[in-house]
């Protein structure tokens, strides 16, 4: 056997290429010690290192799209795609989903006047702070991007919770004038 994935008693294609694994096998533990977005690959570049097997050429294709390294991917996408990816193609929206949602949120902040930390981190939170997170989840949502567990995760809340905070909010941007200014006004700051 040359690659480490078609040993067959192996959790590697598990941890590697998120296979389907047995209820028992828990991968959160080992997936978490790696702080990215792409876990997986993470853990598989860390054990190809050690094993000192080669990647394949399949393992760096980003978006479907592109084969390369980061430079040569950031200057393929500057050159020949839209400035707006369009949401409806899924290569195109691979690559919406790609910006750090994080720092989206950063550039909000400002505009809502608050702290982000103060909403990220506890999922109680009371007066114009709930009416900020609100308005910042109804704008992840709107996008169309992200899901309602991911929304839920970054705000630490559950799924549900944000499907009951997004109908809120869409009723209050209908009855409340200012509530919705407030929306336009951020919605325009981020261009989105």
């Amino acid at each position: 056997m040359d690659r480490l994935v078609d040993y067959r008693w192996s959790s590697y294609p598990v941890y590697a290429y998120g296979k389907n694994h047995p209820t028992w096998l828990n991968v959160y533990l080992i997936l978490s010690q790696f702080n990215v977005k792409d876990k997986q690959k993470a853990y598989r570049e860390e054990v190809q290192k050690y094993a000192g097997e080669e990647t394949r050429i399949w393992e760096d294709v980003r978006h479907g799209l592109f084969v390369g390294t980061k430079e040569f991917i950031d200057r393929i996408k500057s050159t020949y795609l839209p400035k707006k990816p369009h949401v409806e193609i899924p290569q195109q929206r691979q690559l919406l989903k790609e910006q750090d949602v994080r720092s989206l949120l950063s550039k909000a902040a400002p505009a809502l006047e608050c702290n982000l930390k103060d909403f990220l981190q506890s999922s109680r939170i009371t007066g114009p702070n709930k009416d900020n997170r609100d308005l910042l989840i109804y704008l992840l949502w709107e996008t169309s991007l992200y899901t309602n567990k991911e929304i839920g995760d970054l705000f630490s809340i559950t799924y549900s919770a944000i499907s009951r905070r997004v109908n809120i909010t869409r009723s209050r941007l209908y009855q409340d004038q200012k509530f919705n200014k407030t929306f336009r006004k951020l919605k325009s700051q981020l261009k989105m």
